[in-house]
């Protein structure tokens, strides 16, 4: 099935380009970098009257959209074919049809939000975007190493795969929060990490409700303590993440020794941490965020396979 395995890694490395485009068209578009942002862009901001896929001549972003247009309908393509050839063939692969049928039904919910609500306004847009790529890439990179295998895995993990796999799941909370905090434009919501100032206030209550819009007045975007709010909660998620990860790593060093791809994961979760505390508000910065984000996802997927293997002795 080298053919078959071949198109699982076009699919991947489709999912990867998707997510870090679809991110900085997104960062882009947000008016990040201006000063004082986003109070700068809030004065600026526009409204999309009919959204949809159709792309501008006017719009300074126009070959990239389109490339990621090129590339979500590959991806489409993709996607369905690995499904097929999964049910198909299921008897001679190594591992159950479930990850592509997911990645299937993933890309088509994808797929109906981008064309129905593709605008500003509605930050849920921006949350499902980026936190399915990320997904999206993380179960691709998870099945091409179940594909690898010379031996099926067990069908549970073990303690330490476990611990790993909740790691992964409070990496993928804190996509998903970092997905909404771009969707609100409240990366400025916190003048430092932690320090968000008084976040007790009656108009929060809606921070993180899926059906929240973005207000406007008099043609002005409102950007008020909710905010902070979501700033906050992100950094919070994020260091919950890094006490799990440093927790995971000490678990793994105690049951197996020292192993590399566990090192990497705790320096990759150290530069994350690092960089999104001391990032100024600029498309390369929180750029460079989203990608550190998902090569750590991506780590820890491996060393849940790797824990999952057969150690030599």
């Amino acid at each position: 099935m080298t053919v078959f395995y071949r198109l699982c890694m076009v699919a991947l490395v489709l999912a990867v380009g998707m997510t870090l485009l679809s991110a900085w068209i997104r960062l882009s578009d947000s008016g990040i970098g201006c000063e004082p942002w986003p109070a700068c862009f809030a004065e600026q901001f526009t409204i999309d009257d009919e959204p949809g896929v159709a792309v501008s001549k006017e719009d300074e972003h126009r070959s990239w959209r389109l490339l990621h247009r090129v590339m979500a309908s590959a991806f489409a393509v993709v996607v369905t074919v690995m499904l097929v050839v999964s049910l198909w063939y299921r008897r001679r692969l190594r591992t159950r049809p479930a990850i592509p049928l997911v990645c299937f039904l993933l890309t088509a919910l994808l797929s109906i939000v981008g064309i129905s609500t593709p605008d500003l306004v509605h930050p849920i847009v921006t949350g499902i975007n980026l936190t399915g790529g990320m997904l999206l890439a993380a179960l691709l990179w998870h099945f091409l190493l179940e594909l690898r295998r010379e031996v099926p895995a067990p069908r549970l993990p073990s303690g330490t795969g476990w611990a790993i796999l909740a790691v992964i799941g409070c990496m993928v909370l804190a996509v998903a929060s970092g997905a909404w905090v771009s969707g609100n434009f409240a990366a400025a919501g916190c003048e430092g990490f932690l320090s968000c100032g008084p976040l007790a206030d009656a108009g929060m209550g809606d921070a993180f409700a899926p059906g929240r819009e973005l207000a406007m007045t008099g043609g002005v975007l409102e950007l008020g303590a909710a905010q902070a709010v979501i700033a906050w909660a992100h950094q919070l998620v994020a260091v919950l993440v890094a006490l799990a990860v440093l927790a995971a790593a000490i678990g793994v060093f105690v049951t197996r020794g020292f192993e590399i791809v566990t090192a990497i994961s705790v320096v990759l979760t150290g530069a994350v941490i690092l960089q999104g505390a001391v990032q100024s508000p600029s498309v390369p910065s929180a750029s460079l965020h989203n990608f550190l984000s998902l090569a750590l996802l991506l780590v820890l997927v491996y060393q849940y396979n790797r824990l999952r293997m057969p150690r030599v002795t």
